[in-house]
């Protein structure tokens, strides 16, 4: 995601299938901190159950995906 001063942030979608799954920001956020460095934790999150938009290929149209 743009950033005014740093120029870039990380931003993630968590696309949550599962039924009655009980993923939520914070608990994404606690594995993330546990497992990435300071500056690779996502800062914004959005959790959808809706299927993320994919090309011919099967690759993430990146462009397609708001957080």
């Amino acid at each position: 995601m743009p950033h005014p001063g740093l120029g870039q942030e990380v931003a993630a979608v968590a696309v949550v299938l599962a039924a009655g799954s009980t993923a939520t920001e914070e608990v994404l956020l606690e594995h993330a901190t546990g497992e990435l460095a300071s500056f690779e934790v996502p800062q914004r999150w959005r959790l959808t159950t809706d299927e993320l938009p994919r090309n011919a290929t099967g690759k993430v149209i990146r462009h397609g995906v708001r957080v």
